[in-house]
């Protein structure tokens, strides 16, 4: 089965390879971010460091959003110009962004200077495996921490593992009670600290992590483990 790409793909490019996919039941970062602005009646125009997924999502949405750019320049003078805020930009918007730069986090950083600008974040993933080469890429959250620390703002985490992500899902899936829920994952921070923070029940998959590092992290420990989904079916096919 071919991968999907869940930060370029819409409903019907995934209803291409699952039939009885509902897209009301797809829980990610821009779907989240989308439905909270909506849910503080938000009007002004958003400013996205994110895959062009999540401005199209917030466009359809009715958000106006802006982007990039995606070239920068080739001395720090040419910086000085994103340094200007913009009075319509009322929400910063950061999660996975391939062609993060200095302009994007200049322009960033300038906008959330003002307390009133709303400050969300996705994708908190500091390091991201690279499978062709089995080692690891800089993530997200390497650059949402930049912000961070030189706006001093704390994001709204519309991403794992901010609880505010977990409850919206909850919403979403119509379910009331936390302890009732699984929560399958192959990361310990984003994953299991997703569980953790909402109150779920966590199952971590050892796909990229190794009992060594479970170990490390004590606070963020699964209620249960597994080498791989596959293993589970014997349990699973008893029931």
């Amino acid at each position: 089965m071919k991968p999907i790409n869940l930060m370029k793909a819409d409903a019907a490019c995934v209803k291409q390879f699952l039939d009885s996919f509902d897209h009301e039941n797809l829980t990610i970062p821009s779907i989240a971010i989308a439905e909270y602005l909506k849910s503080v009646d938000f009007k002004k125009t958003v400013y996205s460091v994110a895959c062009p997924q999540t401005a199209v999502t917030l466009r359809s949405n009715g958000f106006k959003c802006i982007e990039g750019p995606d070239q920068a320049p080739d001395h720090y003078s040419g910086l000085y110009q994103y340094l200007e805020d913009d009075e319509e930009i009322g929400a910063v918007v950061f999660d996975s962004d391939f062609k993060v730069n200095m302009p994007k986090l200049y322009k960033a950083i300038t906008h959330l200077k003002r307390p009133e600008v709303i400050f969300l974040s996705g994708a908190t993933d500091k390091y991201i495996p690279l499978p062709t080469t089995g080692g690891l890429g800089l993530g997200a959250g390497i650059f949402t921490d930049i912000v961070i620390a030189e706006s001093k703002r704390e994001p709204i985490q519309l991403g794992k593992p901010g609880r505010v992500f977990g409850e919206f899902a909850m919403k979403r899936a119509n379910v009331s009670n936390a302890g009732r829920v699984l929560f399958i994952g192959d990361m310990i921070e984003q994953d299991i600290g997703l569980g953790k923070a909402t109150g779920f029940k966590t199952l971590l998959i050892m796909t990229h992590c190794s009992e060594e590092q479970m170990m490390k992290n004590q606070k963020l420990w699964p209620d249960y483990y597994a080498d791989s989904l596959g293993s589970l079916l014997d349990v699973l096919n008893k029931y």
